[in-house]
């Protein structure tokens, strides 16, 4: 038996609430969002998204899990969740339902949201997902010290990404570079769209914040597969490795 957190309804008009939240949503939240819409076989931890956006660690994708529920919440002035036996009250279980795996607590999107936010659009991220400096994240995002800075530092730095996405695309096309797969080609009209941008060389190598990208020589289309295991190396492999793997396992066997 998996110990399991979080299921059974939550109610909630994801609709309404979704509708009434859409214009204020960070793109954290809304590429956090799409992450676990398209989370394979719908479980996903924090850990992993975070690998999927560039992120240096998950508790940025706690914090904007958090924000997400509390938003929704207060859209259509639902009851917070019951608190939890120590006084803390579990915010995720507004957005997911939760259960562990051996040592690893993974999400899973409500139904009703899911259906919600697909219908609203919300399928594909909202801007690129080019990794964030290691500088520019604070592992405890209870700390108030730093709080500010975080939410600054992201909405900074995410502005100029949906231009440097655009012209990414504009050039490389939203084929992955690694795999050659058009997702809306093999999941339909819902994944119209969907790609991550990858950086060829990790911003930490850059310069740091004022080094220029070009979008056509320093970055790259690739699907939320592919740029998950690009990142499972430091640093991160080439697009030629990964090719390189993907064509011995391809491969017949003798």
């Amino acid at each position: 038996m998996v110990p399991s957190a979080g299921h059974g309804p939550f109610e909630l008009d994801y609709a309404l609430a979704l509708q009434r939240v859409a214009g204020t949503l960070t793109t954290i939240q809304r590429d956090v969002l799409a992450a676990l819409i398209t989370a394979p076989g719908d479980w996903i931890s924090g850990g992993e998204i975070a690998l999927q956006l560039g992120l240096r660690h998950h508790a940025s994708v706690n914090t904007a899990v958090v924000g997400l529920a509390r938003s929704l919440t207060k859209a259509v002035g639902a009851a917070a969740p019951s608190k939890r036996d120590d006084g803390s009250t579990p915010w995720w279980r507004v957005v997911a339902e939760g259960r562990y795996e051996g040592r690893l607590f993974r999400w899973r999107l409500r139904p009703k949201l899911r259906g919600a936010a697909i219908a609203a659009g919300m399928a594909a991220p909202a801007a690129s997902v080019l990794p964030i400096l290691p500088e520019e994240i604070t592992e405890d995002p209870d700390e108030p010290r730093f709080e500010g800075a975080v939410a600054r530092v992201l909405v900074n730095a995410y502005e100029r990404d949906p231009e440097a996405r655009r012209r990414c695309i504009a050039h490389h096309g939203t084929a992955c570079a690694a795999c050659e797969r058009v997702l809306a080609d093999v999941y339909g009209p819902i994944a119209v769209g969907l790609i991550h941008v990858h950086h060829l060389r990790p911003l930490s190598e850059c310069g740091g914040r004022g080094h220029q990208v070009d979008p056509v020589t320093d970055l790259r289309p690739v699907c939320p597969n592919c740029h998950a295991v690009l990142h499972r190396r430091r640093p991160p492999l080439a697009i030629e490795e990964l090719q390189a793997l993907l064509a011995s396992r391809l491969a017949p066997q003798r």
